[in-house]
């Protein structure tokens, strides 16, 4: 399984969540730390991860690490092997 972990200054629009779908439809699963984000609202920040989750394979219950799919965490969460 191959892993994308993508960090950014916007969920909502186009950082993010353009970057995660991009990745899921070429078959990684993507990993995404909600402390490593940013919105200009509160709004766009809860909308952008309810819509990283809703993306073509989705994982609204935030399974961890499902294949293909994007996944929220926490970057104390994360460990690189």
């Amino acid at each position: 399984m191959y892993i994308v972990e993508i960090t950014g200054a916007q969920n909502y629009g186009e950082g993010q969540a353009y970057t995660s779908v991009g990745a899921t439809v070429r078959g990684y699963t993507v990993v995404i730390p909600v402390d490593t984000t940013a919105a200009t609202t509160d709004y766009e920040q809860v909308i952008g991860f309810y819509n990283i989750l809703n993306q073509l394979n989705g994982n609204l219950t935030n399974q961890p690490l499902k294949p293909k799919a994007p996944t929220l965490s926490r970057t104390d969460m994360i460990t690189f092997q």
